[in-house]
């Protein structure tokens, strides 16, 4: 039996109908909406977690500078102050230290390969050029580097402020207020060159009449050629008893370093002050300064101050610099920490513009 094929029963389909193709990419959209708006969501959510680590790590940094220096860091001592981080890398004045890198915001750090790329070099750049960044600042220790020998204790308790009048010859600031002596926590302060203004304190306790103990304070800015007096009290400043007090006494004024030390002072320190009578025997008491020469670098520059741009950081410290708030804007509108949400930490908090919705405070330190 012969069997044919007679193909011209069948007919061959070679494609899709356009009503398939419609079907078929009006799915595709959908389903791609869906996962853009999903992954869209995903990001969001992992920058404002990010953000909170952010805020978190600069707290912790923020905290660290306090202990040092017992207040939060600022460009101005008297007024209210806000940085924003759209300025330069290092946009909190002196915290660059207490950081592992750089924070900034997630989307200022996604900025496009060429900007990522200018931002990165310019970066290293600057911390290549700019030497005392890169090494430790030489601080001078007048009496210290004189290398003069242990300190004389007097076994008279009395309450007297002891100290010496000195003349940095370049510009630069003291860094650290410190004393040489036998026992006690005591006031080392630095004066005006009339000994009637204190321009800075701390409270130093001593370790033996042969060692230096030095404290950081906020840098206070000298200038060349202007005397200024350091001076420690003979007080303890736990129990307010009077103590022995440390002397060196030197016959003729000297320059060690950047710094020449001019004359000694002491007076009963009823009124705290150290302005008179100059003794005659040129006693020094055992207190000196950290003083570090300025550099020809320009300040640091710091973010805006007004952190009304979006997606930045912004650090407010009030005037006294004794707390701060950090705050962000987090991008998922739901989210609990919302300052608009009563449980949230900066609920009933004004914002320093209206985009930014969380925040951090500093704790009771």
């Amino acid at each position: 039996m012969n069997y044919e094929l007679n193909s011209h029963h069948f007919k061959v389909k070679l494609g899709f109908t356009l009503i398939e193709l419609i079907v078929v990419i009006s799915i595709i959209g959908i389903l791609a909406t869906i996962g853009t708006a999903t992954y869209t969501t995903a990001q969001q959510k992992s920058r404002d977690v990010r953000r909170k680590q952010d805020l978190g790590a600069l707290k912790s940094a923020l905290i660290l500078y306090y202990r040092d220096y017992d207040n939060f860091p600022s460009a101005d001592t008297t007024n209210d102050e806000y940085f924003a981080s759209d300025g330069s890398l290092n946009w909190i004045p002196g915290l660059k230290d207490y950081l592992q890198k750089p924070i900034k915001d997630p989307i200022q750090t996604s900025l496009p390969i060429f900007l990522a790329f200018g931002n990165f070099f310019q970066y290293v750049f600057d911390n290549l050029t700019k030497p005392s960044e890169v090494f430790a600042a030489v601080t001078e220790h007048p009496l210290q580097d004189k290398g003069l020998s242990a300190a004389n204790v007097s076994f008279n308790l009395v309450d007297w402020n002891m100290g010496y009048k000195f003349t940095p010859n370049v510009n630069g600031q003291i860094t650290q207020l410190g004393l040489r002596c036998n026992s006690g926590s005591r006031p080392v302060k630095l004066y005006d060159s009339t000994g009637t203004t204190i321009l800075a304190s701390k409270n130093v306790t001593a370790a033996g009449t042969s060692t230096w103990v030095y404290e950081p304070i906020t840098p206070y800015p000298v200038t060349a050629g202007t005397s200024y007096i350091v001076a420690v009290r003979s007080k303890d400043v736990n129990t307010g008893l009077a103590l022995n007090y440390c002397l060196n006494s030197l016959t003729t004024s000297y320059t060690q370093g950047n710094v020449t030390v001019n004359s000694s002072n002491y007076k009963a320190a009823s009124d705290d002050m150290i302005s008179s009578p100059t003794d005659t025997a040129t006693i020094y008491g055992e207190a000196d300064v950290g003083f570090e020469p300025s550099t020809t670098e320009p300040p640091p520059p710091v973010g805006s101050t007004t952190c009304q741009t979006n997606n930045v950081y912004c650090y407010f410290v009030p005037a006294d610099k004794l707390t701060f708030t950090l705050w962000a804007q987090l991008e998922n509108t739901k989210s609990p920490d919302l300052s608009s949400n009563p449980d949230a930490l900066c609920y009933n908090t004004n914002p320093p513009s209206p985009q930014l919705n969380y925040c951090l405070k500093s704790p009771s330190l």
